[in-house]
């Protein structure tokens, strides 16, 4: 399971990932299961390299768990 605060790579050839952020790395910010339930993803990160995400919320949205590595 990744919680909060877990620093995550997105794996390669993910489908409903956009290729911009294939093997890119950032931090987990948010796991929230309520949006699962509706079909978004479950996982916010914000990305080490800052112009990958939010220009106004900081994070991005939309990954779920078979979308990412954890890297200890």
């Amino acid at each position: 399971m990744i919680i909060c605060g877990d620093t995550v790579e997105v794996k390669h050839d993910r489908p409903d990932v956009d290729p911009a952020y294939f093997g890119k790395r950032g931090r987990i910010h948010k796991r929230t299961r309520f949006l699962k339930a509706l079909g978004a993803g479950e996982y916010e990160i914000m990305f080490f390299d800052r112009e990958l995400n939010h220009k106004i919320l900081g994070v991005m949205g939309g990954f779920v768990e078979d979308d990412l590595n954890v890297i200890h």
